[in-house]
């Protein structure tokens, strides 16, 4: 077998950490792009990593922009994520675990109810979330704490597209 050179697979590694990186919920198409891969996802998927099922991972978005939009109470955390370097890297850089994060309560809230029904919200609060854009207020993540709308765009996309991924949306 043939292994590709240290530098081909830094480079690779590099391109798919930019691509991800300039990703937010407020650039052109991003919205679009998301939505149309919701509307792809099926409620019998199976999971690529984790232990979510469709429906729950769609009520833990659900959860997760009801936080960010202010719609659903939550306390933040005082831990390492507040840091602001750890924050930046954890938002911009490091790509997330797969299957082996644990999510806080607050987003783990919602129980899925009909798949039409939790699938219509959930777009309902990406769309609002994706319009709100980058100036005006966002509420604290149980997380992060307070951020900016502009990492909120990031946030929530990359945390939008690592779910879709989980089932080959």
């Amino acid at each position: 077998m043939v292994r590709p050179a240290l530098s081909v697979v830094l480079l690779d590694s590099h391109r798919k950490v930019e691509r991800l990186m300039r990703r937010s919920l407020f650039d052109a198409g991003a919205y679009e792009e998301i939505d149309a891969r919701l509307a792809r996802l099926q409620p019998a998927a199976s999971a690529r990593f984790g232990t979510m099922t469709p429906g729950k991972m769609v009520c833990h978005l659900i959860d997760a922009l009801e936080i960010a939009l202010g719609k659903a109470p939550t306390t933040p955390r005082r831990k390492w994520l507040p840091k602001p370097l750890v924050r930046w890297l954890v938002i911009h850089l490091v790509p997330w675990p797969k299957g082996k994060a644990k999510t806080v309560p607050e987003m783990l809230r919602t129980q899925p109810t009909s798949w039409e029904a939790d699938v219509a919200r959930l777009r309902l609060l990406l769309r609002e979330a994706a319009h709100r854009g980058l100036d005006k207020p966002w509420s604290p993540d149980p997380a992060f704490g307070q951020i900016t709308g502009r990492d909120y765009g990031y946030f929530l996309y990359k945390h939008i597209v690592h779910h879709l991924e989980q089932f080959s949306a």
